[in-house]
């Protein structure tokens, strides 16, 4: 048994070494690579370099919440490996310290949208110079008895309100500097945009916390929404709330979209899958005269995972891969959903990529459709693959798809059991339209008419996907 074991383990690695070698030009990684082996169950995988190719996938689309320099984050490459994202999210400071050249990424995958992170709660590096030192007249967060709120991540929170709105004329200074001119970044990912002031803070310090604080709070956050859409029309703004912002929220006007930060996580995002589609549905049915942009940031914040156990984890669990793909489902079930898998809230800033990243599924064929493999399920046909989530608590069972040579989850014959709580995506050949199972919808609104039956899938496999090193291996299917 032992012997068998160590093949096991032996072929796995080779595998991923031979994978490793695809790349000509690709020296010795320098963060975690390659198949991780967990002592819990030897064939669970974990993540590897991206690529560094130029990028034609058209689905999944992905995000990458890049802003923290991290030792892991130190690669070779590193312009053409965050290329392979779709939108990449970066801090200015790490941009000008490491001397990455937008252009390059822009060079290996011409349709990335490159956000800056524009950190509200407080000052990077590069926004630090000119904000006043703790004192009378500081810019930061107090308070009704005039002490310093301070976040869990350390230091002070800014006061949005203060002196004419100081903070947020300094930020728009800096964005007009450094961010948004030409040959810069296509938008913004405002960070802590939240729909209302932490708790706590009066956010116009007449010495009361009450909801004149709160409207204090929001309308400083559409004075810097509405000026920076005035002065940059084009320009993507994309905020980050923590959980996305709700339907009535103002923000919406003027933004392009916001952020689930922690996903299906435990931390703060909520564990269950009707929180993240309710979310992703209500940001999405907001935005309507500009391009839409959901980030479903999913991460390995869950299972009661401390920060501390998160930023040394060198393996995911069956659970973590579950999520994985029920979050990059998910995010393929709607037009302008945007998929990210991390180590979490304070340790956004891995290069983290998964076979399943490679399956390129082509444009979707209409809007999802709710209830086409039972009750409660969720099901989307590409042209070159179907998703289909099961957000249930009782398996599902597909049929009528031809065999495959693989797909995310383990939808590898002519009819697979989705789990509950869990999603699969198979890919298959080049598909043409069926009879149309509904016009497709920004928000993947479902279709509760009649469905005519799936259109048959080509048994060719879809180039460039390999099933036998992504999350589908644990599914046990």
């Amino acid at each position: 048994m032992i012997v068998v074991l160590v093949i096991i383990v032996a072929a796995a690695l080779h595998s991923g070494a031979t994978a490793a070698l695809a790349d000509a030009d690709i020296g010795p990684a320098r963060a975690p690579s390659a198949v991780h082996i967990q002592e819990s169950n030897a064939i669970a995988p974990a993540w590897r370099l991206p690529p560094i190719r130029p990028v034609t996938r058209v689905n999944p689309r992905l995000a990458n919440y890049f802003h923290i320099d991290l030792a892991e984050g130190r690669v070779d490459h590193k312009e053409r490996r965050l290329a392979q994202w779709n939108v990449v999210i970066l801090n200015h400071d790490i941009v000008l310290k490491e001397k990455l050249s937008l252009a390059r990424m822009r060079q290996t995958n011409p349709r990335i949208k490159l956000l800056a992170w524009i950190p509200l709660q407080g000052p990077n590096d590069g926004l630090a110079k000119g904000v006043p030192a703790p004192g009378d007249e500081d810019w930061y967060a107090r308070r009704a008895d005039g002490t310093y709120l301070t976040p869990h991540w350390g230091g002070r929170l800014m006061d949005v309100c203060v002196q004419s709105r100081a903070w947020l004329r300094h930020l728009l200074r800096y964005v007009r500097r450094h961010c948004l001119g030409a040959g810069g970044y296509d938008g913004l990912m405002l960070d802590c945009l939240w729909p209302a002031e932490p708790p706590g803070h009066d956010a116009n310090r007449d010495g009361v916390h009450d909801a004149r604080d709160t409207a204090a709070w929001r309308e400083s956050m559409l004075f810097l929404l509405r000026r920076l859409r005035a002065e940059y029309p084009g320009a993507i703004l994309v905020g980050n709330g923590g959980l996305p912002w709700p339907a009535d929220c103002p923000y919406y006007e003027y933004a392009n979209g916001c952020m689930h930060e922690n996903a299906l996580g435990d931390q703060f995002g909520g564990t269950e899958w009707r929180v993240l589609w309710n979310a992703c549905r209500t940001a999405l049915s907001r935005i309507s005269n500009r391009p839409a942009y959901h980030l479903i940031q999913a991460d390995i914040r869950a299972d009661r995972r401390t920060q501390a156990v998160a930023a040394d984890q060198r393996a995911l669990t069956p659970n973590d891969c579950r999520r994985f793909r029920l979050g990059l489902a998910t995010a393929l079930l709607v037009d302008g959903g945007y998929f990210g898998f991390d180590r979490g809230d304070c340790l956004h800033g891995q290069l983290w990529w998964f076979d399943d990243y490679d399956c390129d599924l082509g444009a979707p064929l209409g809007a999802s459709i709710e209830g086409r493999y039972g009750p409660g399920t969720f099901a989307r046909d590409f042209e070159r693959g179907l998703v289909v989530v099961n957000p249930t608590q009782t398996p599902v069972w597909v049929a009528h798809t031809p065999d495959s040579s693989g797909g995310i989850g383990g939808a590898r014959a002519s009819a697979f059991t989705v789990p509950p709580r869990d999603a699969r995506i198979l890919p298959a050949g080049l598909r043409k339209p069926a009879a149309s199972p509904g016009r497709s919808s920004r928000t993947g609104r479902p279709e509760q008419a009649a469905e005519p039956a799936p259109a048959r899938l080509d048994p060719r496999p879809s180039a460039g996907f390999l099933p036998e090193r992504s999350c589908a291996q644990n599914s046990g299917q």
